[in-house]
């Protein structure tokens, strides 16, 4: 029979349908005669195209198995298996990581995840986060805790979020999150996956960029990395923005790991006497002597996504576009996935919703967004300070440019005449309130644009919470 899969040093080449049809009809026609009947209506007909399709079917598997062979095309275990010659592993998707102030009464037991009951709070966007390793509430009062939210991936926790206790417990009166959490990760796309092979390439050097790379990343933890160079003899501030190389300095920024971790690869990589530039240290002791080395960890900037449509979309479809966007965010799609430093170009997600190829959806545009921002003073006797989380409060407004003033009656909070809940729009507040004071924000609007910059000691962020629609 011809129309056969031929392997060679140029690759592999797969026979079309119809070379695969013909063939099989020439097969038949070969032992029944010249005169016999091909057409799709007659049962040798019928038993041409089921042969065809189940050829078809054989050489697709063929064809996938030897794609996976090539690490540019290997997806999932094949990928893993090809990985492991390099001494790579997928890196795994990863919770969220807050730390908490729990108050109480002294003696109050807080229970870690390994029990059976471990402290269990909530974020006002309704996540759930676990207490980790468990304590008791000491005499003062409060204990900071680390916890971790129950499902994988980028949960969301920015201050003052995580401030409602979810699993009563005797004792625990309040938690709340004064700093913004560590993100969790998506598992490690198959796009992401290959280029940090790539990278890997270098990681038994040392002094490149691409040996310090490596190492840092495959720390555990490790999410994202930045590295950067200057080899000249004075400080460099205008090559990457927002900071400033010294001389003869490498600079590091890193999502995640541990500073011993971290310290230990960048003494593995980096070559002897060049310098290190960074807001944070990490220090390893060498038979005696203290290595130090400065990185930065990269602050995490929200930004938002607006998609323009002809007419409103149902839940369904605004579900299937927001999936698709931030895929893409974790690079899931064709594009790499958005990193430290990165620009972010919002025909990136254009093409993604065009590809979902929904029927009756109207796309128009799609804009990218930093946010909107806000000035915010409070009028009290008790309040101490008040602080706006801006991506909570512009959802909260629907970005809606304007004057808010909150007011308190000693018992709730009102808005406009309605009572609200302050954490809602993302505010909280030091000290005591008393009846009478007021919060009043003043919301300026967001500033939408076919393009964002981040400098490179900047992590942009999103949820499906930041992805909004517009009906042009």
């Amino acid at each position: 029979m011809t129309a056969q899969i031929t392997v060679d040093e140029t690759g592999i080449t797969v026979p079309t349908a119809d070379d695969v049809k013909t063939a099989f009809q020439t097969v038949l026609t070969n032992a029944f005669g010249s005169d016999l009947s091909l057409d799709d209506s007659t049962p040798q007909g019928v038993l041409i195209n089921d042969l065809t399709e189940e050829k078809l079917l054989d050489n697709a598997l063929l064809l996938y198995f030897y794609n996976q062979l090539n690490p540019e095309t290997a997806t999932g275990v094949f990928q893993d298996a090809l990985g492991s010659i390099y001494g790579m592993q997928r890196k795994v998707a990863t919770s969220t990581i807050v730390n908490c102030v729990c108050t109480g009464l002294q003696g109050t037991v807080l229970n870690g995840k390994t029990s059976l009951n471990p402290a269990m709070a909530q974020s006002v966007n309704g996540d759930l986060f676990q207490c980790i390793n468990g304590g008791t509430i000491p005499a003062s009062g409060s204990i900071t805790l680390q916890f971790e939210s129950v499902e994988t991936g980028e949960i969301p926790a920015p201050a003052n979020s995580v401030n409602r206790i979810f699993s009563s417990v005797s004792g625990w009166d309040s938690i709340n999150n004064t700093t913004a959490g560590v993100l969790g990760t998506e598992q490690e796309s198959r796009v992401d996956f290959e280029k940090r092979r790539k990278q890997e390439l270098a990681r038994n050097a040392t002094g490149s960029l691409s040996s310090v790379y490596s190492r840092v990343f495959e720390v555990e933890g490790v999410t994202d990395v930045f590295v950067a160079e200057n080899d000249k003899n004075t400080a460099d501030s205008t090559t990457y923005s927002g900071i400033t190389i010294q001389p003869h300095s490498i600079y590091v920024c890193v999502n995640g790991g541990t500073s011993a971790d971290l310290a230990q690869a960048i003494y593995d990589s980096k070559s002897a006497g060049c310098d290190t530039t960074g807001n944070n240290t990490c220090s390893k002791v060498i038979d005696g002597k203290t290595y130090t080395y400065n990185y930065d960890i990269p602050t995490y900037n929200t930004f938002f996504v607006k998609v323009g449509v002809g007419e409103a979309v149902s839940p369904d479809v605004s579900s299937q576009i927001k999936e698709v966007i931030l895929n893409d965010y974790d690079g899931k799609t064709d594009d790499e996935s958005i990193t430290i430093g990165s620009s972010i170009y919002a025909s990136r997600f254009y093409g993604d919703i065009s590809r979902l190829q929904i029927n009756g959806l109207k796309l128009i545009n799609v804009k990218v967004s930093k946010g909107g921002s806000d000035s915010t003073t409070y009028s009290s006797s008790g309040i101490t300070g008040v602080s706006v989380n801006d991506a909570t409060f512009q959802l909260a407004v629907s970005d809606t440019a304007g004057s808010y003033v909150f007011s308190y009656d000693g018992a709730d909070w009102s808005l406009n005449g309605d009572t609200v809940d302050l954490a809602d729009y993302g505010i909280s507040f030091d000290g005591t309130a008393s009846s009478g004071d007021t919060i009043t924000v003043v919301w300026t609007a967001s500033v939408w644009s076919d393009v964002l910059t981040y400098n490179v000691n900047e992590l942009p962020v999103i949820t499906e919470n930041e992805i909004i629609f517009e009906v042009i």
